[in-house]
């Protein structure tokens, strides 16, 4: 009797390991797969100067019809500007909905979202190597020449 009853606290602790380790395994694949990103390219642009733009967003199973927008730009195998953080935006447009315009010469570039007067919207100056992620509050005058002369060649960029 000593015997079975030794053999069956045995077995109830091997159990107890093995529910234990599938606990672990399977709320470990649940944060495995919260933490994987899956990233969506906007647009990858050419520009003068021989550099180059690249606009992307990144999601995650945990967001919720938004993801984390970023850009880098690079001149050649120089990086100019790092990946860096634009925000969180809606993704639930089509990436055809992502726009692109440039200027005669390839010195000012604009990613927007065509869809709406208000979404997502880049703009770079690659002469001085301004960059605004937003519509601007502050240092309109220069915006706004840069932005006229991209709606000039580029009749479809929403209006101001």
């Amino acid at each position: 009797m000593k015997n079975i009853l030794k053999t069956l606290g045995f077995i109830i602790i091997i159990m107890m390991a093995l529910l234990s380790m599938l606990v672990i395994v399977c709320y470990g694949g649940f944060l495995c797969l919260a933490l994987i990103r899956w990233k969506y390219p906007i647009a990858e642009v050419e520009l003068a100067n021989n550099q180059t733009l690249k606009v992307w967003y990144e999601t995650s199973a945990n967001d919720d019809y938004a993801g984390l927008h970023y850009y880098r730009i690079s001149q050649g195998n120089k990086v100019i500007y790092p990946v860096t953080e634009i925000g969180w935006l809606d993704y639930r447009y089509h990436r055809e909905d992502y726009q692109v315009a440039l200027n005669q010469d390839k010195t000012l570039v604009c990613v927007y979202d065509s869809t709406s007067k208000y979404g997502f919207f880049f703009l770079y100056n690659t002469e001085n190597g301004e960059v605004w992620t937003r519509r601007p509050t502050d240092n309109q005058d220069a915006w706004e020449i840069y932005y006229d002369q991209l709606k000039a060649k580029n009749p479809d960029l929403p209006d101001e």
